[in-house]
């Protein structure tokens, strides 16, 4: 049965392409103007035409749309707030709205969420995209996100065993499969493949969370 991870990959062994959202950040000098007159700060992307954009990207053939996890804000040391809006809840309308693209995060900031909700909400998004959700995991990069700045060792003890407890989840390979073949969008999600799924990270992640 083939994965998330198959379909990046050209049966031919030729290169493939995604796109990170935002797909409309234009910095240019004619939109800084247009974002001054709608009084939208600098770096933080125009979202009105988000899902006719994913829609077109899909269609025109882009293997995959990779979702960053920015959590906060930061123009002092960073000039651009990502992709705005919360990643899992972003990726579950992506799945609704597209039917062949990988959708994917670039990447979820583990040490600031507990791994047995990213584990369901990866699990969830999975399901109601009919297996073409990869899931991606960093330890972040601003100082603002870190829970407790500005130690970086400080801000991830957990990051270890919490990396551990995601990956243990599996929830593919041993939860459930996606359909052979095609089927009415949004009907992959059922609320039995789901709740299979869940259990599936619950367990997993009982063993090894909370770190001790």
């Amino acid at each position: 049965m083939p994965t998330a991870l198959n379909r990046l990959t050209h049966p031919g062994g030729r290169l493939t392409l995604g796109l990170e959202l935002p797909l409309d950040n234009d910095w240019g000098q004619s939109r800084l103007a247009t974002d001054r007159k709608a009084g939208r700060p600098f770096g933080v992307p125009s979202l009105d035409a988000h899902a006719h954009l994913a829609r077109l990207a899909d269609r025109s053939g882009f293997a995959a749309l990779w979702v960053r996890d920015v959590p906060l804000y930061d123009p002092v040391h960073f000039g651009d707030a990502g992709s705005v809006f919360e990643t899992f809840t972003h990726l579950g309308h992506l799945a609704a709205v597209t039917e062949r693209a990988v959708l994917g995060t670039a990447a979820v900031v583990l040490p600031l969420r507990r791994p047995l909700l990213v584990a369901k909400a990866a699990a969830t998004v999975d399901a109601l995209s009919c297996g073409r959700f990869v899931l991606g995991l960093a330890s972040g990069d601003r100082p603002v996100e870190w829970p407790r700045p500005p130690s970086r060792s400080a801000a991830t003890p957990s990051a270890g065993p919490s990396i551990c407890c995601t990956r243990r989840t599996r929830w593919c390979s041993a939860a459930w499969a996606p359909p052979a073949s095609p089927r009415r969008r949004g009907s992959c999600g059922s609320p039995e493949r789901v709740r299979s799924v869940c259990s599936t990270a619950t367990r997993a992640c009982r063993s090894c969370w909370p770190p001790s």
